[in-house]
C-alpha cells in the first residue's frame, strides 16, 4: 500500500501482479517559466484555430514545432522566450483573433493588417 506524497504517483512500489488501489487527485504545478511557455503556446494555437490557420498563405512551423518562437510571424524576446512580436500581415487570416493575445506578457507589436479579421479590443488593457 503506497503512501501519498506531493509528487505525482506513489512513494512505494507495487509488487508484480498487484494493483495500486489508491485514488489520486493529481495537480501538475509547473515552474513559472514553464507555465508561461505553455500558456503562450496555447494562446498562439488559439489564434491559429480562430483565424483559419490551415488557409494562411504562410504557416511555417505552426503547430508542428513545439518551439513557437520558430513559427512564421512570431518573434520572441532573446532573454525570456516570450512572444514579443506577432507579424502576420496579408496572410489570409479570417475571423476574430482571441482576446487572450493581450495576455502575452511581453507582446510589443501585433501586426495583422491586410487580413479579413474582426478585432475585438476587449482585454487590450492587459497589453
Amino acid at each position: 500500500n503506497g503512501s501519498s506524497s506531493p509528487y505525482l504517483g506513489m512513494t512505494t512500489c507495487v509488487q508484480a501482479g498487484e494493483t495500486a488501489q489508491q485514488d489520486l487527485n493529481v495537480s501538475v504545478i509547473l515552474p513559472v517559466a514553464e507555465a508561461n511557455t505553455a500558456t503562450e503556446k496555447t494562446i498562439l494555437e488559439s489564434l491559429f484555430h480562430a483565424c483559419g490557420g490551415l488557409r494562411w498563405h504562410r504557416q511555417d512551423n505552426w503547430l508542428i514545432s513545439d518551439d513557437y518562437c520558430s513559427w512564421y510571424g512570431i518573434t520572441c524576446s532573446a532573454s525570456s522566450k516570450s512572444v514579443a512580436r506577432i507579424v502576420l500581415s496579408s496572410n489570409n487570416l479570417r475571423g476574430t483573433p482571441p482576446a487572450e493575445l493581450f495576455n502575452l506578457p511581453e507582446l510589443k507589436a501585433l501586426v495583422l493588417n491586410g487580413n479579413d479579421i474582426l478585432f475585438d479590443m476587449q482585454g487590450i488593457g492587459n497589453a
